[in-house]
């Protein structure tokens, strides 16, 4: 009985929230001192004991690193145009500085605050700029997802009353 126990007790899952299956990996970029990892279900960054890992429904993001990751495919390749080279070094800059800002943020407190609080002021100002902004006027295509939208809840709303009139499987 104890043998049986302990067989069970091996085979218990544990609850868990990111689990990446190193045989998911689709392909790997090592930076030196970062990594960008492709797999299945998004992609990493790794730096230093820092898992940064992203799923493509964070869609700018993830567009980002996916589009590193292609263009770092093409460089190796030898196929990564003069143009594409000036984006992807820019985009490059650009992403690893977002990505680093958290591991940096902790290493100085002056650094920290003071990127906080042009982040603050900086985001203040798109959001003020945002609210600015004139609506864009609605197109054909607007007009028609919002009827299906329109479709689609009161669906929804019938599905409800039905069940709510049927709880009991009838």
């Amino acid at each position: 009985m104890d043998e049986i126990i302990s067989l069970k007790g091996q085979y218990d899952v544990d609850p868990t929230r990111i689990f990446v299956r190193e045989e998911d990996l689709l392909e790997e970029y090592d930076y030196g001192s970062f990594k960008i990892s492709r797999f299945t279900t998004g992609i990493a960054y790794e730096q230093q004991g820092f898992v940064f890992f992203v799923k493509p429904i964070c869609q700018t993001l993830y567009g980002q690193l996916d589009f590193i990751l292609k263009c770092k495919k093409l460089d190796q390749e030898g196929t990564l145009s003069d143009g594409l080279r000036k984006l992807y070094d820019n985009r490059l800059i650009a992403t690893m500085d977002i990505l680093l800002t958290p591991c940096l943020c902790f290493t100085d407190e002056s650094y920290y605050f003071d990127l906080s609080a042009y982040i603050t002021k900086r985001r203040e100002q798109l959001f003020e700029d945002l609210a600015n902004r004139p609506l864009l006027p609605e197109t054909l295509e607007d007009e028609a997802f919002m009827q299906d939208v329109a479709i689609g809840e009161k669906y929804v709303e019938l599905m409800n009353e039905w069940f709510k009139e049927h709880e009991d499987g009838r």
